[in-house]
């Protein structure tokens, strides 16, 4: 029996050496801080990974209390888990220990109580280090937290949701873009507020990104108030661990960004066919300007356009396009039209609502017969000519544009130029066809009427005269007087000249001191010979000549179409032939072909 017994205490205390044996590696080899305490919180002993944690020599732990090592603010929680512990009950908590050099260090405690014959006799403390833990756990709530900022107060719409579309959160610019309160974006399908014409376009693409994609597009988006706007959309798939969680949409509103760049546009392709427009100087001035106005009517969604010109204290309607009462040749007093307003500024003028408008508020003198306005000055040759308006029945919804009120500049220059081109165009004409001293019709101008007046008596079967004139007494004139003196002589010959015809009757200067009349129309001989005699009486009234009283006669050869001459310069010849005769049979005589007498 006592053999037994000593065997038994034998394999106790074996068992006993052994688990000692395994505590102690347990104990010294653990990675981890192991101290023990006794119940007044001294260290009994300490392992390797606790003296190199708080950077001390073993011996130096040995006998201090926990409480050295701890963060203040965190003594007395630390107290209170101790405490437990020697209750029996085992702890963890998340302290802060103080080193021998006063770092700071972040631990995980676990306090495990020992227990002697049912008493708490010492506490095992393991301490791990988590600084990196806590600085990785606080890199992780601060991200979350610039996230959750940047997604809340991102002023771009952003909202999340999950595979079945639905969605889980929207910040405030995307409740406020799609009309609603806070929180009640959450629960609601993404396509809900898809376009009917776009859903099958959103189903194909959530496809995709259901897949990992991500994707970008354009499309009309609903409200929850119904109106529908133009939004670019960008979905991006959420990925964790290679499992897509959601999605995160991105959104914004394009409706006015597209409203622009349709305005770019359509000011781009004004501007086009404005420079086709002038670039089509080959055609005539006048249609250029009336392609101008209509095309700037049509442009601009006016209803009429003027060319206005300014004459004295009056604007003159040169050119309309317009159904109203203001027609080409209307007369409107300067200071009662709006346009006057445009002709003094170097920019062009927008009026939605002229009686509403506050800058003509103290005009009163205004008759603006149409609210809308817009109009620039027309400046020709460097010199304010007048204005170049249009005008609309009704006030504008929406006011001008700068690229409005560009394009009518342009425009105003372009009528300018036009109207420059068509006055040199005149000066062409009147060097080519009129005398330059006289302002008569030249050779040229005078076989062109002539010309015409055959064709027409041909078939009227009505004669046609034609008068060869020439002064008497001119010569002398120069010779006493200059040439400035003869200058004035031909002048007043050619005023009495076209008071003695008809307004068909053509007078031409020929050369020197010879005149061509032509006479279309004519009855019989006699109304040649009546208008002959006519000019020859108005020539017969002194003329004054460098302050003096001088006589100049007129001496006439007719001959008459078809009975002296078919052609045009048989005719000529013919008339010259008569007035030969006239001349030779003295000063201030008339001469008929056809009758062959003076």
């Amino acid at each position: 029996m006592a053999s037994h017994a000593r065997n038994r205490s034998s394999r106790i205390l074996v068992s006993h050496l052994r688990d000692n044996d395994e505590f102690a590696a347990l104990f010294d080899k653990n990675p981890d801080a192991v101290a023990t305490y006794d119940t007044q919180g001294r260290a009994l002993a300490a392992n390797a990974a606790a003296v190199q944690m708080l950077g001390y020599r073993n011996h130096e732990l040995l006998g201090e209390s926990f409480a050295e090592h701890i963060a203040p603010e965190c003594l007395e929680a630390a107290n209170q888990s101790f405490r437990a512990a020697l209750e029996g009950s085992p702890q963890q908590a998340q302290t802060v220990f103080v080193d021998c050099n006063g770092k700071r260090i972040d631990v995980h405690v676990t306090l495990c109580p020992v227990v002697r014959d049912g008493k708490v006799y010492k506490v095992h403390g393991i301490a791990q280090d988590i600084t990196a833990l806590r600085a990785a756990q606080q890199s992780l709530a601060h991200n979350e937290e610039r996230f959750r900022s940047f997604f809340e107060q991102n002023p771009e719409p952003m909202s999340q949701f999950d595979q079945s579309e639905t969605i889980v959160r929207a910040n405030s610019a995307m409740e406020a873009l799609f009309g609603v309160g806070h929180g009640e974006l959450n629960g609601r399908r993404i396509s809900d507020f898809i376009a009917p014409e776009g859903l099958e376009q959103f189903n194909s693409s959530f496809s995709k990104i259901a897949s990992g994609e991500w994707m970008e597009s354009n499309g009309v988006v609903v409200d929850a108030r119904g109106r529908r706007f133009s939004c670019h959309v960008r979905v991006v798939p959420i990925v964790q661990g290679g499992i897509i969680e959601g999605f995160h949409c991105y959104c914004r509103d394009t409706t006015e960004e597209l409203r622009m760049r349709r305005a770019h546009e359509e000011h781009e392709e004004r501007l086009r066919s404005l420079y086709d427009l002038a670039a089509s100087s080959h055609a005539h001035s006048a249609e250029q300007i009336d392609a101008a106005l209509a095309f700037g009517k049509r442009s601009l969604a006016m209803d009429h356009a003027f060319v206005m010109e300014v004459t004295g204290k009056e604007f003159h309607v040169r050119t309309a396009r317009s159904a109203g009462a203001f027609q080409a040749g209307a007369i409107v007093p300067f200071d009662e039209a709006l346009s006057r307003f445009a002709f003094f500024m170097p920019a062009a003028l927008g009026v939605e609502d002229a009686a509403a408008d506050s800058r003509f508020r103290d005009a009163s003198s205004v008759k603006a017969c149409y609210p809308g306005y817009i109009g620039a000055r027309i400046v020709v040759d460097g010199i304010p000519f007048g204005v170049l308006a249009f005008m609309s029945d009704t006030a504008r919804a929406q006011p001008f544009d700068p690229a409005d009120l560009e394009f009518v500049e342009l425009m105003a220059a372009l009528v300018g130029s036009a109207i420059g081109r068509e006055k040199q165009e005149r000066k062409l004409a009147a060097l080519a066809y009129y005398d330059a001293l006289t302002g008569l019709p030249n050779r040229v101008l005078l076989e062109e009427h002539l010309s015409k007046a055959l064709a027409g008596a041909q078939r009227s079967k009505r004669l046609v005269a034609v008068h060869a004139c020439d002064l008497d007494g001119f010569k002398d004139v120069n010779d006493t007087y200059g040439h400035a003196a003869g200058d004035e002589v031909l002048q007043e010959t050619a005023l009495r000249m076209r008071r003695a015809v008809r307004g068909v009757d053509t007078v031409a200067r020929t050369g020197g001191d010879e005149f061509v009349i032509v006479q279309p129309e004519v009855s019989n001989l006699h109304d040649a010979e009546r208008l002959a005699r006519r000019l020859i009486g108005e020539m017969n009234a002194p003329m004054i000549v460098e302050g003096r009283s001088t006589h100049v006669g007129l001496s006439v050869g007719y001959c008459l179409y078809p009975t002296d001459a078919m052609d045009m310069e048989t005719l000529l010849k013919c008339a010259d032939q008569a007035l030969y005769r006239a001349k030779r049979g003295g000063r201030a005589r008339v001469s008929s072909y056809t009758l062959k007498t003076a």
